[in-house]
Parts: C-alpha cells; sequence; structure tokens
C-alpha cells in the first residue's frame, strides 16, 4: 500500500490519492472522506469538481476507487470488516513495492513547535500526548513526523 499515489488526468492535472493498493490483477484507490474536505457547500464548486475529476482518472486508468467516511475509518474493527469484504481476506495477491515514497512537505510553523514540544516532553519521560489544534491544521502530519523520529531512536520499531 502506497500512501499520497500520485495520478495524473489527461490534461496534466495532478491528484494524490490517499491510498492505493496493488495486486497481481487490480489497482484499487481508497479515500478517507471528511465532511470538511469533500462536502461540496463547503469546499465549494471548485474543489468539488476536482474530487470529481480525480474520481474519473482513477476511472479511466482502471483504479477501483472505494470511498470510506472519516467517521467509518474511527472504528477500526468495522474499516477492517469492509475492507476485508471489498478486496478479500487474502492478501497474498498484494503487490510490495518495495519503496514507499511520501509526498514532501514543510511543516508549517505550528505543527513543528508541536513537534519539538512532544519531542521535548518524551525527553522528560511523558508517553501519551494529546494535541489540540483546529480542523485541518495538520494535526496527523505532527503525528506521522513524530513517528518517523521516534522510529530513528528505537531500533527495530516499524512506524
Amino acid at each position: 500500500m502506497t500512501r499520497e499515489y500520485g495520478i495524473s488526468d489527461e490534461n496534466g492535472n495532478n491528484y494524490f490519492l490517499d491510498y492505493f493498493i496493488r495486486t497481481q490483477n487490480e489497482r484499487y484507490a481508497v479515500e478517507e472522506n471528511g465532511l470538511n474536505f469533500h462536502h461540496p457547500q463547503i469546499i465549494g464548486e471548485e474543489k468539488y469538481r476536482k474530487q470529481l475529476n480525480k474520481q474519473n482518472t482513477c476511472v479511466l486508468w482502471g483504479i477501483k476507487l472505494f470511498r470510506f467516511s472519516k467517521e467509518d475509518c474511527a472504528f477500526q474493527n468495522r474499516i477492517e470488516d469492509d475492507i476485508k469484504q471489498y478486496f478479500g481476506k487474502d492478501t497474498t495477491a498484494f503487490v510490495d513495492d518495495g519503496l514507499k515514497i511520501d509526498r514532501k512537505v514543510e511543516l508549517y510553523e505550528h505543527q513543528t513547535i508541536s513537534l519539538q514540544e512532544i519531542q521535548k516532553r518524551r525527553m522528560a519521560g511523558i508517553k501519551a500526548f494529546l494535541i489540540v489544534l483546529p480542523t485541518a491544521s495538520g494535526k496527523s502530519r505532527i503525528v506521522e513526523e513524530d513517528l518517523r523520529e521516534f522510529a530513528k531512536e528505537k531500533p527495530g520499531f516499524r512506524g
């Protein structure tokens, strides 16, 4: 599985799929839909049209696109059952692409400050953290970066 997998449409517009999965016979995309990022009345007509173009580009390239709500993804057992229903329980046909490349991003100042604070507190022996920021401020990216740094310090840890 590859996160933030890039695809382009016939006009050269670039889109990033939340997750991309290849099997020996199929290609799948998984999109995690939150209302703030996908509802047409919230994101506006232009961004909504881009979402539709991304979905149509998947169809054009033979990629089966599955959409799950952010709320569905919050319940691990439920989302696992849904994924097994659509992709099957046997994962032996899944293809490991080897090198996984994340889209390079530069952290915003508030993300850098939060990350530094987590690392400082971890060094002081604190092991649990709560990140409180507004919606769409990049909390997930802070956690991803923290896990990446934590993994460097802990041999054998796979984040």
